[in-house]
């Protein structure tokens, strides 16, 4: 599926699928949706990415530079920033390409980190898109923490 939409479309930046998060021991726990996604809208609005469903096209990664091994948290963030910086085209494949495996012990699901994601991107914002001042991603950042903080003190998945 996703070589036949490179042949058909060369010049898009990335071709991403949805995901199927699974746990620890390969079970299924959900589909999670890949969505179409500008530049602008990743940068301002909702740093989300499917990393895990995305592929990317050579010439432009070439072009753009890999992943910034000195980010921690964020890289594909990062990445997916520049290439649609470079080329804002992205295609969806509403089809589960790939699966994400949830564990203690990643970098994802790992207690302490929600901080640090956020730092990462933050910064990623500010030193290397030059982004200043309050945008929607302040409130997605807001919403998460309140969310966050209820869950804990309701122990519950909210």
């Amino acid at each position: 599926k996703v070589i036949e939409v490179y042949k058909n479309n060369p010049d898009v930046a990335i071709i991403c699928g949805n995901i199927m998060l699974i746990d620890s021991k390969g079970n299924n726990i959900k589909e999670v949706k890949a969505n179409s996604i500008s530049y602008e809208y990743l940068l301002n609005n909702n740093p989300d990415v499917n990393q895990q469903g995305s592929f990317y096209n050579a010439d432009l990664l070439k072009k753009v530079g890999y992943l910034d091994e000195n980010i921690h948290y964020t890289m594909d963030y990062d990445l997916w920033l520049r290439l649609l910086k470079e080329e804002d085209s992205i295609i969806i494949i509403n089809d589960i390409l790939s699966s994400f495996r949830l564990h203690n012990q990643s970098k994802t699901s790992g207690g302490g980190t929600f901080f640090k994601f956020w730092n990462n991107i933050f910064q990623i914002r500010k030193e290397k898109h030059g982004c200043r001042g309050i945008k929607k991603i302040h409130f997605v950042y807001s919403y998460r923490i309140i969310k966050a903080i209820f869950r804990k003190v309701l122990n519950k998945n909210i």
